[in-house]
């Protein structure tokens, strides 16, 4: 939800605020939606990546555009595969309570949700090589490797 939520603020221009109140009151409870059953969201955590990612962007911005490969610079992203991004490397950096390879798989099977192609994989790659600097000994790396 977070991912669509920023994606919908990247699209519309709308602000934080005007979307977490959107989602919170109609999104976040469960429900059937597009003929499937989800169980509710948890609206704090929610809340915290999506407000932390918005206030965090730039920052976001500068890591991300730092592992990408030269052909695919950060402006040419899509919104949805920035947003993606930009939330796994949130993660990664701010909620230190959850192991980095359950970050990464998590945003990597968010990514299939959208993507057919190698998206999927560029959203891998980036959210290793990142997890390897951000939290080297989560992720095994040695002096040398990180």
């Amino acid at each position: 939800m977070a991912v669509q939520a920023l994606y919908q603020m990247a699209l519309t221009g709308a602000s934080v605020t005007g979307i977490v109140d959107e989602f919170v009151h109609h999104r976040l409870a469960g429900g059937d939606i597009e003929g499937a059953r989800y169980a509710p969201a948890d609206r704090d955590l929610f809340v915290r990546l999506v407000r932390g990612v918005a206030g965090a962007a730039e920052e976001l911005d500068a890591l991300i555009a730092r592992v990408l490969p030269e052909k695919w610079p950060l402006q040419r992203l899509e919104p949805i595969l920035l947003s993606i991004l930009h939330c796994g490397v949130y993660e990664l950096r701010s909620h230190l309570d959850v192991p980095p390879k359950v970050t990464i798989t998590e945003y990597v099977d968010v990514a299939h949700g959208f993507y057919g192609g190698k998206e999927p994989a560029m959203v891998n790659a980036v959210l290793d090589r990142l997890a390897r600097d951000l939290r080297p000994r989560e992720m095994g790396a040695t002096a040398e490797s990180a």
